[in-house]
Protein backbone atom coordinates (compact mmCIF):
# COMPACT_ATOMS: atom_id res chain seq x y z
CA UNK A 1 0.00 0.00 0.00
CA UNK A 2 3.18 1.90 1.02
CA UNK A 3 4.23 1.46 -2.55
CA UNK A 4 0.66 2.86 -4.24
CA UNK A 5 0.63 5.74 -2.09
CA UNK A 6 4.38 7.06 -3.07
CA UNK A 7 3.01 6.21 -6.97
CA UNK A 8 0.21 8.68 -5.87
CA UNK A 9 2.00 11.30 -4.45
CA UNK A 10 4.26 10.99 -7.94
CA UNK A 11 1.09 11.33 -9.83
CA UNK A 12 0.05 14.81 -7.52
CA UNK A 13 3.89 16.00 -7.96
CA UNK A 14 3.95 16.04 -12.08
CA UNK A 15 0.10 17.15 -12.10
CA UNK A 16 1.59 20.45 -9.87
CA UNK A 17 4.00 20.64 -11.90
CA UNK A 18 2.08 20.66 -15.31
CA UNK A 19 -0.21 23.54 -12.84
CA UNK A 20 2.61 25.66 -12.16
CA UNK A 21 3.98 25.80 -15.90
CA UNK A 22 0.63 26.23 -17.86
CA UNK A 23 -1.26 28.38 -15.28
CA UNK A 24 0.64 29.63 -11.90
CA UNK A 25 4.21 30.99 -14.29
CA UNK A 26 2.11 32.87 -16.42
CA UNK A 27 -0.14 34.43 -13.75
CA UNK A 28 3.09 36.33 -12.66
CA UNK A 29 4.80 37.40 -16.80
CA UNK A 30 4.24 40.98 -15.87
CA UNK A 31 5.48 41.07 -12.06
CA UNK A 32 8.31 44.43 -12.16
CA UNK A 33 11.68 42.48 -11.63
CA UNK A 34 14.52 44.93 -11.31
CA UNK A 35 16.95 43.23 -9.44
CA UNK A 36 18.10 40.09 -7.93
CA UNK A 37 16.08 39.84 -5.04
CA UNK A 38 12.72 40.81 -7.00
CA UNK A 39 13.58 37.58 -8.94
CA UNK A 40 13.93 35.39 -5.86
CA UNK A 41 10.25 37.10 -4.12
CA UNK A 42 8.66 35.98 -7.17
CA UNK A 43 10.43 32.63 -7.43
CA UNK A 44 9.15 32.03 -3.85
CA UNK A 45 6.13 33.43 -4.66
CA UNK A 46 5.27 31.03 -7.80
CA UNK A 47 6.57 28.07 -4.94
CA UNK A 48 4.52 29.39 -2.84
CA UNK A 49 1.23 29.20 -5.30
CA UNK A 50 2.24 25.65 -6.15
CA UNK A 51 2.38 24.36 -2.89
CA UNK A 52 -1.30 25.49 -2.64
CA UNK A 53 -2.19 23.60 -5.85
CA UNK A 54 -0.23 20.37 -4.79
CA UNK A 55 -2.82 20.42 -2.03
CA UNK A 56 -6.10 20.93 -4.05
CA UNK A 57 -4.88 18.40 -6.46
CA UNK A 58 -4.51 15.71 -3.89
CA UNK A 59 -7.88 16.54 -2.73
CA UNK A 60 -9.06 16.32 -6.68
CA UNK A 61 -7.62 13.07 -7.09
CA UNK A 62 -8.32 11.22 -3.65
CA UNK A 63 -11.37 9.85 -5.61
CA UNK A 64 -10.95 8.60 -9.19
CA UNK A 65 -14.61 9.67 -10.32
CA UNK A 66 -14.14 13.14 -8.65
CA UNK A 67 -11.13 13.10 -10.69
CA UNK A 68 -12.32 12.21 -13.98
CA UNK A 69 -15.24 15.18 -13.25
CA UNK A 70 -12.87 17.76 -11.66
CA UNK A 71 -9.58 17.63 -13.42
CA UNK A 72 -10.73 18.74 -16.81
CA UNK A 73 -12.69 21.56 -15.45
CA UNK A 74 -10.07 22.52 -13.69
CA UNK A 75 -8.03 22.71 -17.17
CA UNK A 76 -10.34 24.55 -19.48
CA UNK A 77 -10.77 27.56 -16.86
CA UNK A 78 -6.69 27.28 -15.60
CA UNK A 79 -6.22 27.79 -19.58
CA UNK A 80 -8.77 30.62 -20.19
CA UNK A 81 -7.37 32.34 -17.36
CA UNK A 82 -3.58 31.64 -17.91
CA UNK A 83 -3.55 32.54 -21.51
CA UNK A 84 -5.98 36.02 -20.96
CA UNK A 85 -3.24 36.82 -17.88
CA UNK A 86 -0.30 36.49 -20.06
CA UNK A 87 -1.59 37.92 -23.49
CA UNK A 88 -4.13 40.62 -22.18
CA UNK A 89 -2.49 40.70 -18.63
CA UNK A 90 -5.78 40.77 -16.63
CA UNK A 91 -7.00 38.78 -13.98
CA UNK A 92 -10.44 37.60 -13.29
CA UNK A 93 -13.10 39.78 -11.23
CA UNK A 94 -16.53 40.11 -9.85
CA UNK A 95 -16.95 42.95 -13.15
CA UNK A 96 -14.92 41.09 -15.70
CA UNK A 97 -17.09 38.75 -15.14
CA UNK A 98 -20.14 40.66 -15.49
CA UNK A 99 -19.16 41.99 -18.25
CA UNK A 100 -18.67 38.29 -19.49
CA UNK A 101 -22.17 37.50 -18.94
CA UNK A 102 -23.20 40.50 -20.48
CA UNK A 103 -20.96 40.70 -23.35
CA UNK A 104 -22.44 40.19 -26.72
CA UNK A 105 -21.08 37.65 -29.67
CA UNK A 106 -19.42 40.31 -31.50
CA UNK A 107 -17.79 41.44 -28.75
CA UNK A 108 -16.30 38.38 -27.43
CA UNK A 109 -15.05 37.29 -31.07
CA UNK A 110 -12.99 40.24 -30.40
CA UNK A 111 -10.87 38.32 -27.83
CA UNK A 112 -11.28 34.48 -29.22
CA UNK A 113 -8.72 33.81 -31.28
CA UNK A 114 -7.58 30.19 -32.76
CA UNK A 115 -4.44 30.12 -30.28
CA UNK A 116 -6.90 30.02 -27.57
CA UNK A 117 -8.48 27.48 -28.36
CA UNK A 118 -5.56 25.26 -29.09
CA UNK A 119 -3.92 26.76 -25.90
CA UNK A 120 -7.43 25.09 -23.60
CA UNK A 121 -7.19 21.74 -26.09
CA UNK A 122 -3.68 21.32 -25.45
CA UNK A 123 -4.00 22.13 -21.53
CA UNK A 124 -7.42 20.00 -21.69
CA UNK A 125 -5.51 16.80 -23.18
CA UNK A 126 -2.98 16.97 -20.44
CA UNK A 127 -5.48 17.32 -17.74
CA UNK A 128 -7.75 14.02 -19.48
CA UNK A 129 -3.92 12.18 -19.45
CA UNK A 130 -3.62 12.75 -15.92
CA UNK A 131 -6.97 11.50 -15.37
CA UNK A 132 -6.23 8.42 -17.07
CA UNK A 133 -2.82 7.77 -15.47
CA UNK A 134 -5.21 8.36 -12.31
CA UNK A 135 -7.28 5.31 -13.74
CA UNK A 136 -4.44 3.17 -14.40
CA UNK A 137 -1.03 3.90 -12.70
CA UNK A 138 -2.89 4.10 -9.49
CA UNK A 139 -5.91 2.52 -9.07
CA UNK A 140 -6.71 2.50 -5.61
CA UNK A 141 -8.25 4.37 -2.41
CA UNK A 142 -6.01 7.07 -1.09
CA UNK A 143 -5.61 6.49 2.24
CA UNK A 144 -8.37 8.40 4.24
CA UNK A 145 -6.08 9.33 6.97
CA UNK A 146 -3.47 11.60 4.64
CA UNK A 147 -6.92 13.14 3.32
CA UNK A 148 -7.82 14.38 6.40
CA UNK A 149 -3.93 15.13 7.01
CA UNK A 150 -3.59 17.18 4.26
CA UNK A 151 -7.14 19.48 5.00
CA UNK A 152 -5.24 20.33 8.38
CA UNK A 153 -2.23 21.30 6.86
CA UNK A 154 -4.21 23.02 3.41
CA UNK A 155 -5.89 25.21 6.01
CA UNK A 156 -3.25 26.20 7.93
CA UNK A 157 -1.25 26.99 5.35
CA UNK A 158 -3.79 28.99 3.62
CA UNK A 159 -4.97 30.93 7.30
CA UNK A 160 -1.86 31.26 8.96
CA UNK A 161 0.11 33.93 6.69
CA UNK A 162 -2.68 36.92 5.58
CA UNK A 163 -0.70 38.73 3.31
CA UNK A 164 -0.27 34.94 1.29
CA UNK A 165 -3.88 34.28 1.60
CA UNK A 166 -4.29 37.85 0.02
CA UNK A 167 -1.94 36.36 -2.75
CA UNK A 168 -3.59 33.32 -2.89
CA UNK A 169 -7.42 34.90 -3.29
CA UNK A 170 -6.12 36.64 -6.44
CA UNK A 171 -4.48 33.44 -8.10
CA UNK A 172 -6.21 31.14 -9.98
CA UNK A 173 -8.41 29.15 -8.66
CA UNK A 174 -9.76 31.12 -6.29
CA UNK A 175 -9.95 33.94 -8.20
CA UNK A 176 -12.56 32.61 -10.06
CA UNK A 177 -14.17 31.21 -6.94
CA UNK A 178 -13.86 34.49 -5.11
CA UNK A 179 -15.38 36.12 -8.45
CA UNK A 180 -18.21 33.94 -9.13
CA UNK A 181 -19.60 33.82 -5.65
CA UNK A 182 -19.20 37.86 -5.92
CA UNK A 183 -21.21 38.09 -9.14
CA UNK A 184 -23.83 36.06 -7.68
CA UNK A 185 -24.18 38.09 -4.72
CA UNK A 186 -24.16 40.85 -6.78
CA UNK A 187 -26.94 39.71 -9.27
CA UNK A 188 -29.29 39.08 -6.28
CA UNK A 189 -28.75 41.78 -4.36
CA UNK A 190 -31.96 44.62 -3.69
CA UNK A 191 -30.63 47.99 -2.64
CA UNK A 192 -30.94 48.36 1.17
CA UNK A 193 -34.61 51.04 1.78
CA UNK A 194 -32.44 54.23 2.22
CA UNK A 195 -34.43 57.29 2.52
CA UNK A 196 -33.66 60.71 1.45
CA UNK A 197 -33.23 63.78 3.79
CA UNK A 198 -35.21 66.78 3.11
CA UNK A 199 -33.74 69.80 1.53
CA UNK A 200 -34.13 73.25 0.42
CA UNK A 201 -33.87 74.71 -3.05
CA UNK A 202 -31.41 78.20 -2.42
CA UNK A 203 -30.69 79.20 -6.34
CA UNK A 204 -29.99 76.41 -8.48
CA UNK A 205 -29.16 78.09 -12.37
CA UNK A 206 -30.83 76.72 -15.56
CA UNK A 207 -27.09 75.66 -16.74
CA UNK A 208 -24.19 73.99 -14.34
CA UNK A 209 -21.66 71.35 -14.18
CA UNK A 210 -20.98 70.01 -10.86
CA UNK A 211 -17.83 67.66 -11.02
CA UNK A 212 -17.10 65.31 -8.04
CA UNK A 213 -13.46 63.55 -8.45
CA UNK A 214 -13.02 60.71 -5.65
CA UNK A 215 -9.47 59.81 -5.20
CA UNK A 216 -7.41 57.43 -3.89
CA UNK A 217 -5.02 57.45 -1.43
CA UNK A 218 -3.45 60.90 -1.92
CA UNK A 219 -2.02 62.90 1.19
CA UNK A 220 -2.49 66.49 0.95
CA UNK A 221 0.94 66.65 2.51
CA UNK A 222 2.54 65.65 -1.05
CA UNK A 223 0.73 67.91 -2.69
CA UNK A 224 3.02 71.13 -3.79
CA UNK A 225 -0.33 72.81 -3.42
CA UNK A 226 0.12 72.60 0.24
CA UNK A 227 3.84 73.62 0.16
CA UNK A 228 5.50 70.02 -0.66
CA UNK A 229 8.73 70.37 -1.71
CA UNK A 230 8.19 68.98 -5.06
CA UNK A 231 6.45 69.81 -8.13
CA UNK A 232 3.74 67.18 -7.97
CA UNK A 233 1.24 69.79 -8.75
CA UNK A 234 2.47 71.67 -11.58
CA UNK A 235 -0.54 72.42 -13.65
CA UNK A 236 -2.99 73.06 -10.75
CA UNK A 237 -0.07 75.44 -9.35
CA UNK A 238 -0.42 77.67 -13.02
CA UNK A 239 -3.71 77.31 -12.99
CA UNK A 240 -6.53 80.43 -11.08
CA UNK A 241 -9.55 79.30 -9.20
CA UNK A 242 -7.72 76.61 -7.77
CA UNK A 243 -8.60 76.36 -3.80
CA UNK A 244 -6.41 73.54 -1.79
CA UNK A 245 -7.73 72.71 1.66
CA UNK A 246 -4.42 71.27 3.14
CA UNK A 247 -6.47 70.32 6.88
CA UNK A 248 -9.03 67.64 5.83
CA UNK A 249 -9.47 65.02 8.23
CA UNK A 250 -10.40 60.93 7.49
CA UNK A 251 -12.10 58.81 10.26
CA UNK A 252 -11.07 55.75 7.69
CA UNK A 253 -8.09 54.73 6.17
CA UNK A 254 -9.69 52.45 3.34
CA UNK A 255 -11.69 52.80 0.57
CA UNK A 256 -14.92 50.17 1.45
CA UNK A 257 -15.50 52.56 4.69
CA UNK A 258 -14.60 55.89 3.57
CA UNK A 259 -16.45 56.29 -0.23
CA UNK A 260 -20.33 55.62 2.14
CA UNK A 261 -19.53 58.50 4.50
CA UNK A 262 -18.10 60.82 2.19
CA UNK A 263 -21.06 60.54 -0.43
CA UNK A 264 -24.19 60.29 2.41
CA UNK A 265 -25.16 62.85 5.16
CA UNK A 266 -22.91 60.06 7.53
CA UNK A 267 -20.87 61.72 10.06
CA UNK A 268 -19.21 61.14 13.31
CA UNK A 269 -22.61 61.71 15.23
CA UNK A 270 -24.60 59.59 12.49
CA UNK A 271 -22.29 56.76 11.24
CA UNK A 272 -25.57 54.73 10.51
CA UNK A 273 -26.93 57.16 7.40
CA UNK A 274 -24.00 55.39 5.26
CA UNK A 275 -26.41 52.47 5.30
CA UNK A 276 -29.58 54.09 5.56
CA UNK A 277 -29.76 56.84 3.77
CA UNK A 278 -29.10 57.59 -0.50
CA UNK A 279 -26.02 59.48 -1.15
CA UNK A 280 -26.04 63.18 -2.78
CA UNK A 281 -26.83 61.74 -6.06
CA UNK A 282 -29.99 61.15 -5.43
CA UNK A 283 -30.85 64.94 -4.37
CA UNK A 284 -29.08 65.92 -7.86
CA UNK A 285 -31.52 63.97 -9.78
CA UNK A 286 -34.63 64.85 -8.02
CA UNK A 287 -33.69 68.65 -8.83
CA UNK A 288 -33.42 67.50 -12.87
CA UNK A 289 -29.78 66.73 -13.12
CA UNK A 290 -28.35 64.45 -15.23
CA UNK A 291 -26.38 62.20 -13.05
CA UNK A 292 -23.13 59.83 -14.50
CA UNK A 293 -21.07 57.89 -12.36
CA UNK A 294 -17.70 57.21 -14.37
CA UNK A 295 -15.13 54.58 -12.46
CA UNK A 296 -12.06 53.37 -13.01
CA UNK A 297 -12.30 51.11 -9.77
CA UNK A 298 -13.58 47.88 -9.23
CA UNK A 299 -16.77 47.06 -8.00
CA UNK A 300 -17.03 46.88 -4.21
CA UNK A 301 -20.01 45.44 -2.09
CA UNK A 302 -20.18 48.70 -0.06
CA UNK A 303 -20.95 50.92 -3.00
CA UNK A 304 -23.26 48.62 -4.66
CA UNK A 305 -26.61 50.51 -4.11
CA UNK A 306 -25.22 54.04 -4.19
CA UNK A 307 -24.52 53.17 -8.03
CA UNK A 308 -28.19 52.25 -8.28
CA UNK A 309 -28.93 55.85 -7.78
CA UNK A 310 -26.98 57.57 -11.11
CA UNK A 311 -28.57 58.02 -14.40
CA UNK A 312 -25.85 56.16 -16.07
CA UNK A 313 -23.15 54.01 -14.77
CA UNK A 314 -19.64 53.29 -16.72
CA UNK A 315 -16.35 51.35 -15.36
CA UNK A 316 -13.53 51.30 -17.47
CA UNK A 317 -11.98 48.85 -19.35
CA UNK A 318 -8.98 48.66 -16.77
CA UNK A 319 -11.38 48.70 -14.04
CA UNK A 320 -13.68 45.54 -15.32
CA UNK A 321 -9.95 44.27 -16.88
CA UNK A 322 -8.15 44.91 -13.28
CA UNK A 323 -4.54 43.92 -14.44
CA UNK A 324 -2.63 43.16 -11.21
CA UNK A 325 0.64 44.53 -12.42
CA UNK A 326 0.21 45.75 -16.22
CA UNK A 327 -0.80 49.40 -16.72
CA UNK A 328 -4.37 50.66 -15.18
CA UNK A 329 -4.45 54.43 -15.56
CA UNK A 330 -6.75 57.12 -15.06
CA UNK A 331 -6.83 58.57 -18.65
CA UNK A 332 -8.97 55.85 -19.83
CA UNK A 333 -11.52 57.89 -17.86
CA UNK A 334 -11.38 61.00 -19.93
CA UNK A 335 -12.38 59.96 -23.18
CA UNK A 336 -15.70 58.27 -21.58
CA UNK A 337 -16.02 61.63 -19.21
CA UNK A 338 -16.01 63.89 -22.51
CA UNK A 339 -18.53 61.61 -24.01
CA UNK A 340 -20.52 62.18 -21.11
CA UNK A 341 -20.30 66.26 -21.12
CA UNK A 342 -24.01 66.48 -22.97
CA UNK A 343 -26.20 68.33 -20.65
CA UNK A 344 -26.78 71.84 -19.08
CA UNK A 345 -27.05 70.66 -15.58
CA UNK A 346 -25.06 67.50 -14.70
CA UNK A 347 -23.61 66.00 -12.04
CA UNK A 348 -20.46 63.65 -12.39
CA UNK A 349 -18.69 61.37 -10.44
CA UNK A 350 -15.23 60.28 -11.81
CA UNK A 351 -13.58 57.53 -9.14
CA UNK A 352 -10.23 57.47 -10.05
CA UNK A 353 -7.29 54.31 -9.03
CA UNK A 354 -5.29 57.12 -8.17
CA UNK A 355 -2.36 56.58 -6.06
CA UNK A 356 -2.93 52.87 -5.51
CA UNK A 357 -0.39 50.14 -4.82
CA UNK A 358 1.84 49.57 -7.50
CA UNK A 359 1.96 53.23 -7.67
CA UNK A 360 4.43 52.64 -11.48
CA UNK A 361 1.37 50.94 -12.68
CA UNK A 362 -1.04 54.06 -12.53
CA UNK A 363 1.83 56.42 -14.08
CA UNK A 364 2.81 56.62 -17.80
CA UNK A 365 6.54 57.05 -18.41
CA UNK A 366 6.75 60.47 -19.32
CA UNK A 367 5.22 61.42 -15.25
CA UNK A 368 8.02 59.45 -14.17
CA UNK A 369 9.69 62.49 -13.08
CA UNK A 370 11.41 61.36 -9.74
CA UNK A 371 13.70 58.33 -9.88
CA UNK A 372 14.63 55.52 -8.84
CA UNK A 373 11.32 54.12 -8.66
CA UNK A 374 9.73 50.77 -7.35
CA UNK A 375 11.68 47.53 -8.51
CA UNK A 376 9.42 45.18 -6.53
CA UNK A 377 5.86 44.33 -5.98
CA UNK A 378 6.90 43.50 -2.42
CA UNK A 379 6.68 47.26 -1.25
CA UNK A 380 9.02 46.36 1.76
CA UNK A 381 11.83 45.24 -1.01
CA UNK A 382 11.81 48.60 -2.14
CA UNK A 383 13.84 51.26 -0.46
CA UNK A 384 11.85 54.11 1.09
CA UNK A 385 13.46 56.68 -1.73
CA UNK A 386 11.63 54.52 -4.30
CA UNK A 387 8.56 54.23 -2.88
CA UNK A 388 8.25 57.98 -2.29
CA UNK A 389 9.62 58.95 -5.93
CA UNK A 390 7.08 56.01 -7.40
CA UNK A 391 4.06 57.51 -5.14
CA UNK A 392 5.05 61.54 -6.06
CA UNK A 393 4.94 60.14 -9.72
CA UNK A 394 1.29 59.40 -9.26
CA UNK A 395 0.43 62.58 -7.77
CA UNK A 396 2.09 64.34 -10.81
CA UNK A 397 0.09 61.96 -12.71
CA UNK A 398 -3.23 63.02 -10.97
CA UNK A 399 -2.26 66.48 -11.61
CA UNK A 400 -2.34 65.99 -14.93
CA UNK A 401 -5.89 64.42 -15.20
CA UNK A 402 -7.31 67.00 -13.14
CA UNK A 403 -6.33 69.49 -15.40
CA UNK A 404 -7.45 68.07 -18.38
CA UNK A 405 -10.97 67.76 -16.81
CA UNK A 406 -10.53 71.54 -16.22
CA UNK A 407 -9.93 72.62 -19.76
CA UNK A 408 -12.71 70.49 -20.83
CA UNK A 409 -15.32 72.27 -18.51
CA UNK A 410 -13.39 75.93 -17.87
CA UNK A 411 -15.45 77.79 -20.53
CA UNK A 412 -19.29 76.94 -18.84
CA UNK A 413 -20.61 77.40 -15.20
CA UNK A 414 -18.75 74.46 -13.38
CA UNK A 415 -17.16 73.47 -10.33
CA UNK A 416 -14.84 71.01 -9.45
CA UNK A 417 -14.89 69.30 -5.92
CA UNK A 418 -11.62 66.30 -5.85
CA UNK A 419 -11.38 64.72 -2.59
CA UNK A 420 -9.25 61.73 -1.76
CA UNK A 421 -10.39 59.09 0.24
CA UNK A 422 -7.37 58.04 2.89
CA UNK A 423 -3.78 59.31 3.16
CA UNK A 424 -1.38 56.46 2.74
CA UNK A 425 1.52 55.20 5.06
CA UNK A 426 5.61 55.71 3.12
CA UNK A 427 7.11 54.12 5.79
CA UNK A 428 6.57 56.20 9.07
CA UNK A 429 6.63 53.66 11.47
CA UNK A 430 7.46 50.78 9.31
CA UNK A 431 4.24 51.40 7.97
CA UNK A 432 3.33 51.32 4.16
CA UNK A 433 0.09 51.39 2.03
CA UNK A 434 -3.08 51.87 4.03
CA UNK A 435 -6.09 50.76 5.64
CA UNK A 436 -4.07 51.01 9.14
CA UNK A 437 -6.49 53.00 11.73
CA UNK A 438 -3.37 53.96 13.76
CA UNK A 439 -1.62 55.68 10.86
CA UNK A 440 -2.33 59.77 11.38
CA UNK A 441 -0.44 60.06 8.05
CA UNK A 442 -3.45 58.01 6.58
CA UNK A 443 -6.48 60.19 7.19
CA UNK A 444 -4.86 63.43 5.98
CA UNK A 445 -6.57 63.39 2.46
CA UNK A 446 -5.91 65.76 -0.14
CA UNK A 447 -8.56 68.04 -1.07
CA UNK A 448 -9.18 70.51 -4.40
CA UNK A 449 -11.98 72.85 -5.45
CA UNK A 450 -11.71 74.39 -8.99
CA UNK A 451 -13.97 77.26 -10.40
CA UNK A 452 -15.05 78.39 -13.37
CA UNK A 453 -15.70 82.08 -13.76
CA UNK A 454 -19.12 81.62 -14.82
CA UNK A 455 -19.63 80.07 -11.69
CA UNK A 456 -17.96 82.95 -9.34
CA UNK A 457 -20.32 84.80 -11.74
CA UNK A 458 -23.32 82.95 -10.56
CA UNK A 459 -22.04 82.57 -7.07
CA UNK A 460 -19.75 85.36 -5.60
CA UNK A 461 -20.52 85.02 -1.90
CA UNK A 462 -19.84 80.94 -2.37
CA UNK A 463 -16.49 81.59 -3.43
CA UNK A 464 -15.82 84.24 -0.99
CA UNK A 465 -16.47 82.09 1.74
CA UNK A 466 -14.88 79.11 0.17
CA UNK A 467 -11.62 81.28 0.21
CA UNK A 468 -12.24 82.46 3.65
CA UNK A 469 -12.65 79.06 5.13
CA UNK A 470 -10.04 77.17 2.80
CA UNK A 471 -7.35 76.68 5.96
CA UNK A 472 -10.02 75.62 8.32
CA UNK A 473 -10.01 72.16 9.70
CA UNK A 474 -12.92 69.95 8.31
CA UNK A 475 -13.58 65.93 8.46
CA UNK A 476 -14.68 64.38 4.97
CA UNK A 477 -17.95 65.23 6.45
CA UNK A 478 -17.95 68.21 4.91
CA UNK A 479 -18.27 66.84 1.01
CA UNK A 480 -21.64 65.82 1.30
CA UNK A 481 -22.89 69.52 1.86
CA UNK A 482 -20.54 71.10 -0.11
CA UNK A 483 -21.20 69.66 -2.97
CA UNK A 484 -25.30 69.98 -2.32
CA UNK A 485 -24.13 73.42 -1.28
CA UNK A 486 -22.34 74.10 -4.57
CA UNK A 487 -25.50 73.59 -6.71
CA UNK A 488 -27.59 75.95 -4.55
CA UNK A 489 -28.89 73.43 -2.25
CA UNK A 490 -29.11 72.92 1.46
CA UNK A 491 -29.98 70.25 3.81
CA UNK A 492 -32.93 71.50 5.38
CA UNK A 493 -31.87 71.70 9.43
CA UNK A 494 -28.42 70.85 9.04
CA UNK A 495 -25.41 72.85 10.71
CA UNK A 496 -23.99 75.49 8.39
CA UNK A 497 -20.36 74.48 9.69
CA UNK A 498 -19.79 71.60 7.43
CA UNK A 499 -20.15 73.42 4.33
CA UNK A 500 -17.70 74.86 3.10
CA UNK A 501 -19.24 77.37 1.13
CA UNK A 502 -20.85 79.12 3.74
Amino acid sequence: MVKEWVKYIIWVGGATLWATICFIIPDFADNPIGNVRALASVIAYIFSVSIFHFFLLYLIGANKYICAGVLPIYAIAGAICSYYRYFYHVSITPLLLDATIHTTVQEASGVISIWLILWVLLCLSVGIGFCYLRFHLFNQRVPLWSVLILIVFGCGYYFAIPRLREGLNTRYPLNVLHSTIECIKNSHKVATVRTTPKYERENIPDSLTVIVVLGEAVRADHLQLNGYKRETTPKLMRRKNIVSLPNIYSPYTNTTSSIPHIITRADSAHADYAYTEHSFVTIFRQEHFNTVWLSNQDLAEALYDFLLEPDTVIYTKAAIQQSLYGKWLDGELLPIFEESINHSQQLIILHMVGSHWLYDTHVTDDFCVFHPTISNRDVRLNTIEQIVNSYDNSIVYMDSFLDTIIKKIENRPAILLYLSDHGESLGEGGRFLHAQEDAEEEKRPAAIIWYSDQYEYLFPQKVAALKSNHLNHYRTDYLYHSVLSAAGIEISGENSGLDIFR
